[in-house]
């Protein structure tokens, strides 16, 4: 369905002081045979191929202007056979609330995504404070614990509590919302994606800091000749990603103990005990090497989730 199409001129225009500038000029376009499909008589209308003068697209940004937009087409055929065509073609200044000048491509899969923030509450055991008295036995082997030592949450006689102390914080969770193709594109995120974390640094956060969370759909939509869905996709910032565990046990490793002894004590696992002799009703520090010992809690850190490189969630 070849189509010739000109622009016979400008038919309305408004300019005001607040910058909301207002004209629409008339495409003649004629079609080989009359067009049934108003969707595609429209998308013929504005190839490129179309000589000499295509009908602009929606959204498409006025020449040599960087602020005004096609906002509406009107179509009106003109002759009996309907095979001739007025096409109005209404530029405007889009409303202060309205998507910024980038997103206007017509092709909604080719405008940019949006960001924003979001925030989630979550628990988070106290591991650590500072006591503010001093507390003659309070370091865990009958000790001294000086004021404002930084240590475990423990009573006067150096003993931690059954149930830690938790408290909440807000970690952020950034919010993607984008255009694509198909609903495979989505989920594609989901089998890609999940349980990860970011390998490279995105936005300004480092590696580790980040975890996908999950892409969903908002729905199919439709914009004239154009089927999309909109995804939108959740990835929570933390201090680490990395899981990290306090190094201490019932249990420990004792060395081999061989020299200056009449009976050497071999490598092995111990339970640690108390001056009595009687089994640890609480764990005890270890060291890195499996010994116990050390008046801090010494901590190890596991990498559990698969790196992956995240700026493409951000694309």
């Amino acid at each position: 369905m070849a189509t010739k199409s000109n622009l016979t001129g400008l038919t309305t225009a408004t300019f005001d002081d607040e910058g909301k500038d207002r004209f629409t000029l008339r495409y003649l376009v004629e079609f080989d045979t009359r067009p049934t499909n108003p969707y595609t008589a429209l998308a013929i209308a504005q190839l490129f191929s179309t000589t000499p003068d295509p009908v602009p697209r929606l959204r498409s940004v006025y020449p040599g202007r960087t602020n005004i937009f096609v906002s509406s087409t009107q179509a009106t055929p003109t002759t009996e056979s309907r095979a001739v065509f007025y096409y109005d073609v209404t530029y405007s200044v889009p409303d202060a609330n309205e998507q910024n000048p980038p997103n206007q491509d017509p092709n909604p899969v080719l405008r940019p995504g949006q960001r924003n923030i979001e925030y989630v509450a979550s628990e988070y055991v106290i591991d650590a404070a500072r006591n503010v008295q001093l507390l003659p036995h309070g370091d865990g082997d009958g000790r001294e614990r000086k004021a404002g030592t930084l240590g475990p949450i423990v009573n006067a006689a150096g003993k931690r509590e059954d149930s830690p102390k938790v408290d909440t914080e807000y970690n952020a969770v950034l919010v993607w919302t984008k255009n694509y193709t198909s609903l495979g594109a989505i989920d594609k995120f989901n089998k890609t994606y999940q349980r990860t974390t970011n390998s490279d640094e995105v936005l300004g956060y480092g590696a580790h800091r980040l975890k996908y969370l999950v892409t969903e759909s908002l729905g199919q939509q439709f914009e004239g000749e154009f089927e999309y869905w909109i995804g939108q996709t959740r990835v929570e910032v933390k201090k680490t990603t990395d899981l990290i565990i306090d190094n201490v046990g019932y249990d420990y490793w004792q060395p081999a103990v061989l020299a200056a002894r009449p009976d050497p004590i071999p490598a092995g696992f111990k339970t640690a005990v108390d001056i009595d002799d009687n089994p640890m009703s609480e764990p005890i520090n270890l060291k890195l090497d499996g010994d116990k010992g050390g008046t801090h809690v010494t901590t190890i850190t596991y990498e559990h989730l698969t790196e992956m490189a995240y700026a493409p969630l951000f694309a």
